[in-house]
């Protein structure tokens, strides 16, 4: 048949709608298969992420004489709340036909150009699709809620930025922080093992409970990259891993390395307890959406989608971070 005109292609999204909306959700609810060792949770609006902190319990002695200690049990509650996103985005003629050309050249032979039957529209769905996972997870990292700004940071606010807040508040204790005095100090090859080291020495130290057990180190791809570079120049091996084939740091193999694509070009480096961080969607059925809309004038199509989710973590005060972040 002819090229694909726009009110076809409009009517051929709303057709696959149900399809391109089920990929939607499931990708979103799986965060994208990136939000790894986070605890994942569908919510309503808000939940309590509380925990039950408990302090030394035993003392000497024997029935006959109740000496009670207080003040030992205390539940730490954070909110999670998602934040609501959308995608705004209108098709051309002009950017159709380009986007027609592309696809008709992968798929030519088949019954493609039938507007019924092939799937141009699902073609479209997964790019767009593709493209909110990776703008959800630079929210879920690096977001600062901005409710009048137009940029995927604006969704929400981000794993860094609740824990730039925290350690201001104190709720991240000033003791589980490696800070660095000197000056516009930069993490390279020369740097990179000292600095997972003293992360580590804190972890291990400062979180008796935890340090031992399994746990997860998150920081930008290029220190994943100069940390295997120190090695072999340092110890003249490569990485190490678990029984998961994981990368694991070769002198606390119970910390697993997760390169975060969202961290690239910061210095900012945290590890924390597997399922302390938690990512957010919502449950509603009819929260997650896409649809299209033809507009006749000017032979255009829009594509909008609506969803929500935020980031989070159950307690403040069992992560280790450095006090770096953003390279200038």
């Amino acid at each position: 048949m002819a090229s694909v005109d726009l009110s076809a292609l409009d009517a051929s999204l709303k057709h696959r709608k149900s399809k391109g909306n089920g990929l939607m959700v499931k990708k979103l609810t799986d965060g994208w298969g990136k939000v790894k060792n986070f605890r994942k949770m569908r919510v309503l609006d808000k939940v309590i992420l509380g925990s039950i902190v408990v302090k030394s319990v035993a003392q000497p002695g024997a029935k006959g004489a109740f000496n009670p200690k207080s003040n030992i049990m205390k539940v730490q509650n954070r909110v999670g709340q998602v934040r609501p996103a959308k995608v705004d985005l209108l098709i051309t003629e002009i950017e159709r036909l380009e986007l027609e050309a592309n696809y008709f050249a992968e798929i030519e032979g088949t019954d493609g150009r039938d507007p019924n039957k092939f799937m141009f529209a699902d073609y479209i769905h997964e790019y767009v699709v593709e493209q909110a996972g990776v703008d959800t997870l630079n929210a879920v990292w690096m977001g600062d809620l901005n409710p009048a700004g137009t940029n995927p940071e604006d969704i929400c606010d981000g794993i860094y930025t609740l824990i730039q807040a925290d350690i201001i508040s104190e709720e991240l204790p000033e003791e589980l922080v490696l800070t660095h005095s000197q000056a516009g100090f930069l993490l390279d090859e020369s740097n990179i093992i000292p600095e997972l080291k003293g992360l580590v020495m804190k972890y291990k130290t400062k979180l008796p409970a935890y340090g031992y057990s399994p746990a997860t180190l998150y920081c930008a791809p290029e220190r994943i990259a100069e940390y295997e570079f120190a090695l072999e120049k340092a110890n003249g091996q490569v990485n190490t891993y678990n029984s998961f084939n994981q990368m694991v740091l070769y002198f606390a193999k119970n910390i697993r390395l997760e390169p975060v694509l969202a961290l690239a070009g910061t210095d900012f480096m945290m590890i924390t307890p597997d399922d302390n961080i938690v990512y957010l969607t919502d449950r509603k059925q009819d929260s997650t959406e896409l649809d299209s809309d033809y507009n006749k004038r000017d032979r255009s199509v829009a594509l909008v989608a609506d969803y929500w989710f935020a980031p989070n973590y159950v307690r403040a005060d069992i992560m280790v971070v450095n006090d770096l972040g953003i390279r200038p």
